[in-house]
Order: structure tokens, then C-alpha cells, then sequence
């Protein structure tokens, strides 16, 4: 599994917030509910998710990205849990969110069904 947190992510992250806009309006409305990013990189949609009400946990296995997104949260003003973690081995309660997306990573999953 490649290390997402190496090299400069950021700049890929920046050029693909569209599609995390997509998929965050797809999942509308989430005021008041409990949504979890998987693989959530730098917090592109998680950051979203917040600012339209959700209570977000986002997810990803690269420490160093986990860090840059708490560091966007607190910038922004957002509470937003953010935890290193495996996708396919998630440490959290079952039916705990009401809302999952992952934007591009679930695609690196050895199984992404």
C-alpha cells in the first residue's frame, strides 16, 4: 500500500475538492447527522460535511495527511474527529454513521466492494 503521506499530497488534494463537492451535495442533507470520510486524505470533503451541520469523522492512513487535515479544521473553525486508521479494519462501532463516503480512496482498497 502506498504511503499517501510522503511528497506533497496537498497539491493533488487541491486540484480534486470538486469531486469531494460532488459527492458531499450527493449525500445532502447532512445537518445533524453522523458521517464518516473513509480515506479521508486532507479533509477536502470531511471539511465540507462540517461546514454543511454533519458531525464528521474522517479516516485515513497516513498520519502526516490525518495531521494537515486537523490543522485545516482548526484553521477553519470546524470540529471535525479525524483518526489514522484502516479502511478495511475500521476501529469505531457498527452503525455508528449514518452517512459513508469516500471520495477517491476507497478505489486503492484490495477489495473495494
Amino acid at each position: 500500500m502506498p504511503d499517501w503521506g510522503l511528497g506533497r499530497y496537498e497539491l493533488i488534494a487541491a486540484e480534486v475538492e470538486p469531486a469531494a463537492r460532488r459527492v458531499v451535495s450527493m449525500a445532502a442533507p447532512l445537518e445533524g447527522r453522523q458521517v464518516l470520510d473513509v480515506a479521508c486524505g486532507t479533509g477536502n470533503a470531511a471539511l465540507l460535511a462540517a461546514e454543511a451541520g454533519a458531525s464528521v469523522t474522517g479516516l485515513d492512513q497516513a498520519p502526516r495527511l490525518i495531521e494537515v487535515a486537523r490543522e485545516r479544521a482548526a484553521a477553519e473553525g470546524l470540529d471535525v474527529s479525524f483518526m489514522v486508521g484502516d479502511a478495511l479494519q475500521i476501529e469505531l462501532p457498527d452503525e455508528s454513521f449514518d452517512v459513508v463516503f469516500s471520495v477517491f480512496g476507497v478505489i486503492f482498497a484490495p477489495d473495494p466492494e
